[in-house]
This record gives structure tokens, C-alpha cells and sequence, in this order.
């Protein structure tokens, strides 16, 4: 019973901590959409809209590592950005072609050859990058720093393109891009837009998106809060939660995270990617879904390596055991984005024959999660 018991309470945790983090991404959509107004197509999802919906990944790794610390900490981060990748990469394209077809649109999704090949060239260079440092026992700063740099280096790409497009870009209405304030109190309520609630009145404007999407990091932040608690707990073979001592799984961090963290912390990605290919956005879709794993890679875990490092003074030690799962976890990772990417570069839609593709690319992971999590529990008794 306290099993069983001791599972029912993080999941019912880790359901609440998904719906605050849907709802603050839900409220980042209207101030990304008035921000990103005048970008080009396929720039605004691989910027504004991966940094907003990938927020719950680099949160969730500064909160693992200042919460589990050092080794289990980073372990964690990166299992939830592996994880979440693999389900960007493959999952949310799949949930685009169900959602479309289930109102009866075409469930192909046109893509830009250019812009996949922009970032289908990144990711695996960052991969590569994140593969070398992973493979040190010792993690240190300037490793984080590498990783963060990589992101920026990625950014002034973006920049570059954004300038040779901005002649043919075409300056849009401002009101076309009203951040939705619902008419209904209750509504706003359990939007968890308070903002709204306080100034009902209160027109679009830059300062306004400024407002909410410090907002929106704030309620994220809440939600991710509650999503590393979650994972610790259904992690950990007992724990206490209000005066009971419960029993967990007891398996390491990282496989917890590769997939239940991943697919809560990837609600925002979905939700986006859906919308942006509702509107018939397909490019800024499938630009998001590639450019939150860019994000997700470099600078979700750089930044949180960095700062943790300077703050603690020292290195992140991780184990042998450790450092090789990272490790195969991300060529593993780097195997499906090569054969993802090409297969979008060969055919360049999105179509039911990739859908096949990514079905099975995504049931051979989770295959690999369960074989890895069971030698887990052989190494962790052994030790």
C-alpha cells in the first residue's frame, strides 16, 4: 500500500506541475506571438518560441543541481534534456499529424529544406560538443561555458539571417496579436493569468509581453519547482510526505527523468508546435521542435553547469556508471537526429512514412530505457 501510495502522490504532482507549466507557456504564446510579430518564418519558432517552451528544462536542471547536488543533480538535468529532446524530435511531430488530422486538415508538414538543414547541422555539432565533455569524470566551468557559447554562436546565425530576411519581411498589425485576456473571471483564474485579473484594462503593448513573459518564468518556474520534487520522490526508495514514509521506486534520478520528467517539462514544446501548425505554420513548428533541443543541449545545461560550478567552488563529479549512460544516452541521441533530419532533408514534409519512422525511433528508445533502468538496479545493488 505505502508503494503504491508513494507512487500516486508524485504523479498526481508531477499532473499539477504539468498543468501550471501548460498554462504559463499558454500565456508566453500570446506575448511570444506579439514580440515575434515582424520575424521572418521559421526564425520566431527556433528562437522566441524554443527559449520560452524549453524553459522548463534549464530551470529543472539548476533546480536538480542546487537540489540533489553535484553528481545525482546533473544527472538529472540531463535526463530530462535527453529526454525531452528524444520526445521534441520525434513525439510532438507525431501529436501535430494526430491533432491534424483529427480536424480533418492535410497531415502533411511542409518544411524549409533550408531551415532544417540550418539546424540539422547545429544540433549534431553541439552534440558532438556536449559527447567530449560529458566523457570527463570532472565537470567543470568552463565546460558549462563552452555549452553556453555555442548557443550564442547559434544566435548570431539566427541574427545573420534575420537581417538578410528582413527586407522581405512584412511589418504585421500589432492588433492581430492581442495577448488574450479572457472575458470571464473564472476563466482568468484558472488560466492562472493574474495579470489580467488585476489590470482587466490593460492594452498590448511590448512593455505588457515584457510583463508576461517574466510572468510566465515565475509560474514555469513553480511548475518545474514541483516536477523536480516529483522525480526525487519516485526516485528515491523511501521518502516522507506528510507524516507517512513512503515508498518509492528506488531507481537513480535519470531514468525517472528520461521519461516522465521529459514528457511533463515537454508540454510547453507540444502545445506550440500544435498551435504554430493549427495556424499553418508548419515551419515555425518543426523549427521550434529542433531549435528547443539546440536550446535544450547548450544552454539548459551550460548555463545551470556554469553557475553551479562558480557557485560551489568546484568541479561535478560524476561516476563511472554515470558518466557512461550520459554518454550513451547522447550518441544515441545524435544516431536519431541524423536519421531524423535526413529523412526530413530527403522527402521535406513531414509525412505518414517519417510518422512510421519516428513511432519506431521512439518505442526502440523507450526499449533502451527499460533495459538500462533494470542494469541500474543491478549496478546500484552491487555498489
Amino acid at each position: 500500500m505505502s508503494t503504491v501510495l508513494g507512487l500516486m502522490i508524485p504523479l498526481l504532482i508531477i499532473t499539477i506541475s504539468s498543468y501550471i507549466i501548460w498554462k504559463g507557456t499558454d500565456l508566453f504564446d500570446g506575448a511570444a506571438s506579439y514580440l515575434g510579430r515582424n520575424l521572418s518564418e521559421g526564425i520566431k519558432g527556433a528562437t522566441i518560441n524554443a527559449i520560452g517552451s524549453s524553459m522548463p528544462e534549464f530551470l529543472s536542471t539548476l533546480i536538480f543541481l542546487f537540489y540533489l547536488d553535484n553528481s545525482s543533480g546533473l544527472s538529472g538535468g540531463i535526463g530530462i534534456t535527453a529526454g525531452s529532446a528524444i520526445f521534441n524530435l520525434l513525439v510532438i511531430p507525431i501529436a501535430i499529424m494526430w491533432t491534424l488530422k483529427f480536424r480533418k486538415m492535410d497531415t502533411t508538414i511542409t518544411l524549409s529544406r533550408k531551415i532544417v538543414l540550418r539546424d540539422g547541422i547545429s544540433l549534431p555539432i553541439i552534440n558532438i560538443l556536449l559527447l567530449a565533455i560529458l566523457s570527463e569524470q570532472l565537470i567543470r566551468w568552463y565546460h558549462g561555458l563552452l555549452l553556453t557559447l555555442s548557443y550564442l554562436i547559434y544566435l548570431f546565425i539566427i541574427y545573420l539571417e534575420l537581417k538578410r530576411s528582413k527586407k522581405d519581411c512584412v511589418q504585421i498589425n500589432s492588433d492581430e496579436y492581442e495577448i488574450e485576456m479572457e472575458v470571464s473571471k473564472w476563466k482568468r483564474f484558472i488560466s492562472l493569468d493574474f495579470i489580467s485579473l488585476m489590470f482587466p484594462h490593460r492594452k498590448t503593448s511590448r512593455n505588457t509581453a515584457i510583463i508576461y513573459l517574466i510572468y510566465t518564468v515565475l509560474v514555469v518556474s513553480i511548475g518545474t519547482w514541483l516536477l523536480v520534487y516529483a522525480i526525487e520522490q519516485i526516485g528515491s526508495n523511501t521518502y516522507h510526505f506528510a507524516g507517512l514514509e513512503l515508498n518509492g521506486l528506488g531507481l537513480p534520478t535519470v531514468f525517472v527523468s528520461l521519461i516522465l520528467g521529459a514528457a511533463a517539462s515537454s508540454v510547453p514544446d507540444t502545445i506550440l508546435s500544435v498551435k504554430d501548425a493549427l495556424k499553418g505554420n508548419h515551419r515555425d513548428a518543426i523549427s521550434n521542435c529542433i531549435g528547443s533541443n539546440i536550446f535544450d543541449i547548450s544552454f539548459a545545461l551550460g548555463l545551470p553547469i556554469l553557475i553551479y560550478t562558480l557557485v560551489q567552488g568546484g568541479p561535478i563529479v560524476l561516476t563511472p556508471f554515470l558518466s557512461k549512460l550520459n554518454v550513451d544516452l547522447w550518441i544515441i541521441l545524435l544516431v536519431i537526429n541524423l536519421i531524423t533530419i535526413s529523412a526530413m532533408l530527403i522527402r521535406g514534409c513531414v509525412d505518414k512514412k517519417i510518422g512510421v519512422l519516428m513511432t519506431v525511433l521512439y518505442i526502440v528508445f523507450l526499449v533502451y530505457v527499460v533495459f538500462i533502468s533494470l542494469e541500474g538496479e543491478i549496478v546500484t545493488f552491487v555498489s
